[in-house]
């Protein structure tokens, strides 16, 4: 076996005690660092609480499994425990959790790969360094615990200056909340495939010796890795301004009903004046009541559509689905009222997760309000600053006064006729509910039916 297939050996030694204990202390920063890192590229929103919790779970995980698990497998093991702990403690998607950490991992990879050749070749320069020897009992600790000081701070070092200059230059990776099945499927495709290079790298420096063919796959890696993130990326911002162009042609759109609007009401304008001042000469306060309030539901609905704004909804996607349910509710003559004051994209909630709750929750309101006397809905995105939680409050007119609220999250439950087609859209809310412990959703019963998704602060919720 070759030199630099023995240092990557004693690198992952677990046979002495001071390594170990070398080892947490330099993997305890190699943590630290590596956060900060996929926090800044990947822009993740996290509280404190949340990335003291993966520090520590990071932390145990990666040093069981260096004592527990053979090489090669001990860095795509590391891969995907650290994908799991992203996943389910810093609430990122799944692809931004595998990508994250194939990226870490891999760049430490490629660290240990080039550090052990530089040291391959320190070594043939210096005759110091040829005292490390595993089967000396009198230099092998102390040389063998050198050696892991250096490539440990070694890699530490190659972390942080990658990291400045990703922030330096900032350079991101943005990765979407609400792809599609098709965009997931290539990006975990694709994330997978970097995995298993690394395990093949891992494989080629334990049991092969051919120089040309190291620096033939370590260029060969880097290639691909950076093909694959460079692609990914400009798959979502692709998409990301596909979506943005769908929504400003919606807003186009609302913008020439909203023009036909009011050129039709200027139209009529010397018509109205006369008709109002024919029921003031006669003295009808009756019609001329009739007739305000129908007046005041042309402004409104001139009004609405105006705040169907991109600057006002400022997500693509949310803007997207109340424009679709504004146009649905407008087809069964429901008068559809919006309130947006709070900023969309600062919620703590997966947007795909809040298109799908806004989606079925709204759905609801207009299958209930269409069959009502007074068809009449209203969204309000509000602040509550009292208890630092951001506010969805849908209310509607309903007639079905004995819906029971405690099953209405039980799955194909229904207060329709119809029974097959419905009774899934609230146990699917439920399911996303179940799985945020920052959301909740409050129903209540009276004139007027209302739902309202409570979104927490992360970092007051973790503190109650």
């Amino acid at each position: 076996m070759g030199f630099q297939n023995e240092m990557y050996k004693i690198l992952t030694s677990n046979n002495h005690i001071m390594l170990n204990v070398t080892f947490l202390l330099f993997l305890l920063i190699l943590v630290l660092v590596s956060i900060e890192f996929m926090i800044n590229v990947f822009e993740m929103k996290i509280s404190n609480g949340r990335k003291v919790m993966f520090i520590i779970s990071t932390f145990i995980s990666v040093f069981i499994t260096r004592l527990m698990v053979p090489i090669p497998l001990y860095r795509i093991i590391c891969t995907l425990i650290i994908s799991l702990l992203i996943f389910f403690i810093l609430k990122q998607n799944i692809e931004k959790a595998i990508l994250a950490s194939s990226i870490v991992n891999t760049m430490l990879l490629v660290g240990e790969i080039l550090f052990s050749k530089l040291f391959k070749f320190i070594y043939s320069q210096n005759n110091f360094l040829k005292t490390l020897n595993l089967n000396s009992n009198t230099n092998a600790n102390s040389n063998i615990l050198i050696f892991s000081l250096i490539i440990l701070f070694s890699l530490i070092v190659l972390v942080t200056i990658v990291y400045f200059i990703f922030k330096k230059f900032n350079i991101k990776i943005n990765i979407r909340n609400n792809l599609n099945s098709k965009e997931r499927n290539i990006i975990i495709l694709k994330s997978i495939f970097c995995m298993f290079i690394i395990f093949l790298t891992a494989v080629e420096l334990l049991y092969f010796k051919n120089n040309l063919l190291n620096i033939c796959i370590i260029g060969t890696f880097i290639i691909l890795e950076s093909y694959c993130i460079k692609d990914i990326s400009n798959t979502c911002k692709l998409e990301e301004s596909n979506i943005k162009i769908k929504a400003l042609k919606e807003h186009v759109n609302n913008l020439n009903v909203m023009y036909d609007d009011i050129r039709s009401f200027k139209h009529d304008f010397s018509n109205i004046v006369q008709a109002l001042g024919g029921y003031i000469i006669t003295e009808n306060v009756d019609g001329l009541k009739d007739m305000y309030s129908r007046l005041l539901v042309e402004i409104k609905q001139v009004n609405n559509r105006e705040l169907l704004n991109p600057e006002i909804i400022n997500n693509p996607s949310i803007y997207n689905i109340l424009n679709s349910k504004y146009c649905k509710a407008d087809s069964y003559n429901i008068n559809m009222n919006l309130e947006v004051l709070l900023d969309l994209n600062e919620l703590e909630i997966n947007t795909l997760d809040l298109c799908r709750i806004l989606g079925i929750l709204l759905d609801n309101a207009i299958e209930a309000a269409k069959e009502c006397d007074k068809k009449e809905i209203s969204i309000r995105f509000i602040k509550d600053y009292k208890l630092d939680r951001n506010l969805i409050i849908i209310e509607n007119t309903y007639k079905n006064l004995d819906v029971d609220i405690s099953k209405m999250f039980d799955k194909e439950y229904t207060s329709k006729s119809e029974k097959k087609s419905h009774g899934l859209g609230l146990w699917r809310v439920k399911k996303i509910l179940d799985r945020n412990s920052n959301l909740n959703l409050q129903s209540y019963k009276g004139d007027k039916f209302i739902q309202q998704l409570e979104i927490y602060n992360s970092l007051v919720e973790e503190n109650v």
